[in-house]
């Protein structure tokens, strides 16, 4: 997977109504150029190998570090053919 970081900027201006973070009420964020994933935990806490992970992109308040993620399939900034 690749991301089109033009794309992701773009939806994200469209969507992002209040760019205030929630914790800190600042608005300086940082947008990673990567794809992260999360993967499932089982009921123990464990590590899940082998099952399907979300694509993320993490965007992160420079001011208190809170971070959300941005599901980049959801908003279709995927580059096609990757």
């Amino acid at each position: 997977m690749k991301l089109n970081h033009d794309k992701l900027l773009k939806s994200m201006n469209e969507k992002w109504v209040t760019k205030q973070c929630p914790m800190c009420g600042k608005n300086n964020w940082n947008i990673d150029t990567t794809i992260q994933g999360l993967n499932r935990l089982d009921a123990n806490g464990s590590l899940c190998l082998g099952g399907a992970t979300m694509p993320v992109v993490a965007v992160t308040c420079m001011n208190c570090g809170n971070t959300i993620f941005i599901n980049p399939l959801v908003i279709e900034c995927i580059d096609d053919g990757e």
